[in-house]
């Protein structure tokens, strides 16, 4: 068959270590467990692959857009890095020079000594050289197993994701919601190999994974998959390590973790009340992972996969979703930032309407 499919899979651990901390700005100075890459490669007429990271943000995209298709050989246009939003991980990207850190995160208000710039500099490029590791074996194991595929897709649900528009005294803000719209619906995507076996699990999730964010442990914050990787190493140890789990990020500006260390409620006078519970709320991940992997496990097993022998094309789209409205933005992307309600520094404020708006 000319166009049938062939799909192959990696995973890599993303290999954060202390050299790499703490991080400007945003305060992470230990790891509790390694966030995780994995490429999807697939082949039914023409070959495309999808990289997904456990990232907060894709500053170094091109980057690995480019080592992708050197290792996979494919177009670049080919490939869809995606980031799952991983709300425990810090923001980086890489820097040619001290100058251009230095313009960008110097403040006259909180300035650094060149050496310890320099310092957070250098950490910074670690971390870029550690994705960009962990995706060149990612890429070459997904290369070499390569093979005869079958697809099928079905569909689970996991209440895992609520909505985090409250009401508050002082205006709408960010919080936990159970009453407001939330998708609990969880598309899974099944590829096996000739004998049935699944070599890929691909899941997708209308939440970003951040159960751990701005919660501290000892003064600062810890480098996690969180959601993401908890629940993939779930459904990897479901089968045995043999196939591999991918998380993907759907929806998500109006949608939080219905579980989170930063414990939030609204008292009877509108006030916004928030207990972090520290590393105890790594326990939360686990039952929040628990649930949405035993989901993705029991649908998987009952999608019936078939080969596919029609040529397939990815494309991809521009959306809006809704979200709160901006009303003041930070001095820097990690730099000093608006303390909000939840005390962590959104560089968004409680608005006075429900308003949401395309982004």
């Amino acid at each position: 068959m000319t166009n049938q499919l062939y799909a192959g899979a990696g995973r890599a651990e993303i290999r954060y270590t202390e050299e790499m901390l703490p991080t400007y700005g945003e305060g992470y100075n230990t790891i509790h467990d390694l966030p995780m890459l994995q490429v999807l490669l697939f082949r039914c007429g023409e070959g495309y692959a999808i990289v997904s990271v456990d990232i907060v943000m894709l500053e170094i995209k091109e980057q690995m857009r480019k080592v992708a298709a050197k290792e996979l050989g494919l177009p670049e246009e080919r490939i869809l890095i995606h980031a799952t939003h991983v709300l425990a991980t810090p923001h980086f990207r890489e820097w040619a020079s001290l100058e251009e850190w230095q313009q960008d995160f110097m403040h006259s208000r909180n300035p650094v000594p060149e050496d310890e710039a320099r310092a957070y500099m250098e950490r910074d490029n670690r971390m870029v050289q550690a994705h960009l590791d962990a995706l060149r074996a990612a890429c070459r194991q997904a290369k070499n197993t390569l093979q005869p595929a079958a697809f099928g897709v079905g569909v689970a649900n996991a209440p895992i994701n609520v909505n985090r528009v409250v009401e508050t005294k002082d205006g709408w803000w960010q919080g936990v919601n159970p009453n407001g719209p939330s998708d609990h619906s969880v598309p899974v995507l099944r590829f096996d190999d000739t004998a049935g076996k699944p070599i890929a699990i691909l899941y997708n999730c209308n939440v970003a994974p951040g159960c751990m964010e701005f919660s501290t442990v000892n003064g600062g914050r810890m480098v996690s998959g969180d959601l993401a990787g908890a629940s993939q190493r779930f459904v990897d140890e479901a089968y045995g390590g043999e196939s591999v789990s991918i998380y993907t990020t759907g929806y998500t500006g109006d949608q939080w973790q219905a579980l989170r260390a930063r414990l939030d409620y609204i008292d009877r006078d509108g006030n916004q009340i928030v207990t972090d519970l520290g590393e105890g709320g790594f326990q939360l991940v686990q039952v929040l992972a628990t649930r949405l992997g035993e989901q993705v496990v029991h649908t998987a097993e009952a999608i019936a996969t078939a080969p596919l022998t029609d040529p397939i094309a990815l494309d991809c789209y521009r959306f809006t979703y809704p979200g709160q409205r901006v009303t003041a933005s930070s001095e820097s992307r990690r730099g000093p930032r608006h303390p909000g309600p939840l005390g962590a520094g959104k560089g968004t404020l409680p608005v006075k309407e429900e308003t949401y708006a395309s982004v």
